[in-house]
């Protein structure tokens, strides 16, 4: 009986959730100028709580007790790197300025390239910016520049679905645009020589497999395997979008599982033997590291490849890895690295597509159990989809203003040719010589583009749009998991009361 009942997710004892909370509190009041007045109002509260449990012989946990003193310490922290920002002028102009370009990210138009940099100061810090250098050579990897920069700062612009936003999510505090820089050297960083093996590595692809794939192809596999889109065409990317499925495009999650598919696979086949679970661990991990490097580090990349390594570390442990603790860490991790790190899209959908996918999809599997393997297959791909729109719904409508219907019948073919495309991709990547790959590449890529072409059509894609704002999310989610929480606590009932009239 009890494997028929479903598990109620857990939050109440779960320390590291209420840690989590309380950052989020005091980066709300350190964001917002209120830290002094709300720490005093948490102090207050806290100490009318414990007298009361002292009154009335209540046991408070003392934990609870502690969360103010957590409130008031991040907030803290986070005033202070809010301080070096907000002193930032809005819109600059900086003579002789010296920058070092890491790597290109996107391309704007033909004529405009935006790179990954970083402005150097004098007291030696870094300030992360988005540079845009017109009709600059797009292979500038740790090349160091000199010169006249305008810089326009972020901060104030954290509007949801703005362009400014997304960038600080990303880590950038400024945008840069480059008047008359000039080369003066190069700084070779490990994420520069990653950014610039990559490059190597598609060039070598592409000479090698020539014409055997088109260039809608290749700009599909380089942005499937290896995050590079700077060769997809807009008519992809629309596309994509436009069945609901554009998530696919940027490695997450979702990438980083083939890779430790492949990899706990192909290591499985080396070192079987039980007694060396712990080397094949750190080995899945540091190849994690790796892929997570080599394709730009985005923040929804290092948010699974921090999920990925605490359930490793567990494993290697020997302990079980609790989902919500899990995400609650991945968040922490976020917070303490950077605190404007909370405003990035990706990294907010991706969190909310993990809890919609633990929340939601055990139910799902639970109440639809086909009994042929090809209808399991479709059913929990389509109970994946459904799971994880429910999750990331509310933060679609936030900060895109609309939502792709299409996306609960166009990712099951979309996520089963992607399953065979990366590691196929991957291994053509590696060995482009061999002249079955590219065949084969060339087919799952073709498939791939109409079926989203076709989803993509007016009569297919459904797109719904709506305005939230942050209340309405907060609202939904308070919604949806009452109503799971109600759902589960009568479907364990009725399923206790069906095996006692047994």
């Amino acid at each position: 009986m009890s494997e028929e009942r479903i598990r109620s997710l857990r939050y109440g004892d779960r320390p590291a959730l209420w840690v989590l909370v309380a950052c989020l509190v005091g980066w709300i009041l350190a964001y917002h100028h209120l830290l002094l007045y709300g720490g005093v109002a948490l102090g207050l509260l806290a100490f009318a709580a414990f007298l009361l449990s002292r009154r009335r012989g209540w046991g408070l946990d003392r934990f609870f007790l502690l969360l103010p003193l957590l409130v008031i310490a991040y907030g803290v922290y986070a005033d202070q790197r809010f301080q070096s920002l907000r002193t930032m002028p809005r819109s600059v102009t900086l003579r002789d300025a010296s920058v070092r370009v890491n790597y290109p990210v996107a391309s704007s138009a033909e004529s405009a390239i935006r790179y990954d940099a970083v402005l150097l100061v004098e007291d030696g810090k870094e300030i992360p910016f988005l540079l845009t250098l017109p009709g600059e050579s797009a292979e500038l990897y740790g090349v160091m520049l000199r010169g006249d920069l305008d810089l326009v700062a972020l901060l104030g612009d954290t509007l949801p679905g703005s362009y400014g936003r997304y960038l600080l999510g990303e880590g950038y505090v400024a945008q840069g645009y480059g008047q008359s820089l000039e080369t003066a050297g190069r700084a070779r960083t490990i994420r520069c020589r990653l950014m610039e093996w990559r490059h190597r590595l598609i060039r070598r692809f592409d000479d090698a497999v020539g014409d055997r794939l088109s260039a809608e192809d290749k700009g599909l596999v380089y942005a499937l395997c290896l995050g590079e889109r700077l060769h997809l065409p807009r008519s992809v990317k629309s596309d994509f979008t436009s069945s609901g499925v554009a998530h696919v495009l940027a490695v997450s999650g979702y990438h980083l599982g083939i890779v430790f598919g492949l990899l706990s696979g192909f290591l499985g086949l080396l070192l079987p033997a039980y007694r060396h679970r712990r080397l094949r661990y750190l080995l899945i991990l540091l190849g994690l590291l790796l892929y997570t490097l080599l394709t730009g580090a985005s923040t929804a990349t290092v948010r699974a490849f921090v999920m990925s390594s605490i359930y490793l570390l567990a494993k290697l442990l020997g302990r079980r890895a609790d989902p919500v603790q899990v995400l609650s860490l991945t968040l922490l991790f976020f917070l303490f690295l950077s605190p404007l790190s909370i405003l990035s899209v990706g990294l907010l959908l991706s969190v909310s597509a993990v809890w919609g996918l633990m929340s939601f999809m055990p139910i799902l599997l639970r109440l639809v159990s086909p009994s042929l393997r090809s209808l399991r297959f479709v059913w929990s791909s389509l109970a994946a989809c459904i799971s994880a729109q429910i999750g990331v719904l509310p933060f679609l409508f936030l900060f895109f203003g609309k939502a792709a219907g299409s996306m609960l019948w166009s990712a099951i073919p979309v996520v089963a040719l992607s399953g065979l495309l990366i590691p196929v991709g991957l291994v053509t990547l590696a060995l482009p010589s061999l002249p079955v790959l590219p065949r084969l590449l060339s087919l799952l890529s073709g498939a791939m583009r109409a079926v989203t072409e076709n989803f993509a059509t007016p009569a297919l894609s459904l797109t719904v749009t709506m305005q939230y704002d942050l209340v309405l999310v907060v609202l939904y989610y308070a919604i949806v998991l009452t109503a799971r929480e109600l759902f589960v606590r009568l479907y364990n009932r009725s399923r206790s009361c069906s095996a006692l009239s047994d």
